[in-house]
């Protein structure tokens, strides 16, 4: 019978039988399985000391990105954390010497849970110091007349910065 799932008590009793005398010509005509299935079975046992081998843990296609790469990315996206995929990829292309889409990276950035989020700049990034000489430069060397203010920010629909950064979730 091709394509049928044998349960451990079969295959155990199997090799039991076998290590007692039976021939793998009678196991298999009584057991009614391949006689290919009960030497892989006694070479497991052998092997392994079960008649499953241990899983294989190299499953899929191995990564694109180590664990360096990895690192280094969370390192860029603390300094920068405004940056697009695309400048991600970029990046990578361009220090890592390693030609990866852009699904790639955000799946590699999801496993690592960092989301897509809100860009907020907290108060400790203000500097005191240059917010009070630029008070002081407006305050004393620039008056209404010399301000024009022309606003073409949403000309082409998109912002002068970006809303939108990577970070740690939660």
């Amino acid at each position: 019978m091709v394509y049928r799932k044998i349960g451990d008590g079969i295959r155990q009793r199997t090799v039991a039988l076998l290590d007692a005398g039976w021939t793998p010509d009678e196991l298999s005509i009584i057991m009614d399985v391949n006689i290919r299935s009960v030497y892989r079975w006694k070479k497991n046992v052998n092997d392994y000391g079960t008649v499953l081998p241990p899983p294989s843990f190299a499953r899929g296609r191995p990564r694109l990105l180590s664990g360096e790469d990895l690192n280094e990315i969370l390192l860029l996206l603390e300094r920068l954390p405004q940056l697009y995929l695309r400048e991600i990829r970029e990046w990578i292309a361009m220090h890592r010497q390693i030609n990866i889409c852009k699904s790639a990276i955000d799946a590699n950035l999801e496993e690592l849970n960092i989301t897509y989020k809100i860009l907020r700049r907290n108060a400790i990034q203000r500097d005191e110091e240059q917010r009070a000489i630029f008070a002081d430069i407006v305050q004393n060397q620039i008056h209404a007349g010399m301000c024009v203010c022309i606003d073409e920010s949403s000309k082409d629909n998109r912002t002068i910065y970006r809303h939108y950064g990577r970070a740690p979730a939660g």
